[in-house]
């Protein structure tokens, strides 16, 4: 009795943390005036490249969580957001405590590729090119 009564209590555990981190991950539109600036242009090989962050501002250039980044690649069989290739051209994330949304994309083939983050009503781009 005492065993089955652990396993509920364990499931109950889980799923109230489950709910409290589906909370955390609500989605801000970021306000009128809003900017966001994309990193550097990349050049990289082939495979798991890394990330590609986009800071998110309000119109007072003060850096904003939470707000919900939508990066997408113009090429997803060059550049992605799987190990798949090719699975996942778009993706959200929202940003984090220091107005930064950052996605990990990888590189399939050699070329080159725009990935695009937006926001409301504006957005920005880097180029990634896979040799």
């Amino acid at each position: 009795m005492r065993n089955r009564h652990s396993v509920i209590y364990g499931l109950v555990i889980l799923g109230l943390l489950f709910i409290w981190g589906c909370s955390k991950q609500s989605d801000i539109v970021a306000p009128s005036g809003s900017t966001i600036t994309m990193s550097e242009d990349l050049t990289v090989s082939r495979g798991p490249s890394g990330t590609i962050s986009a800071t998110v501002e309000d119109s007072d250039a003060e850096r904003m969580n939470g707000v919900a980044v939508d990066f997408s690649s113009s090429h997803p069989r060059i550049a992605g957001f799987s190990s798949t290739q090719g699975e996942v051209y778009q993706t959200r994330v929202n940003s984090d405590d220091s107005g930064v949304a950052s996605v990990a994309f990888y590189a399939y083939s050699t070329g080159s590729a725009t990935i695009t983050g937006a926001i409301t009503g504006t957005s920005d781009t880097v180029t990634v090119t896979v040799e």
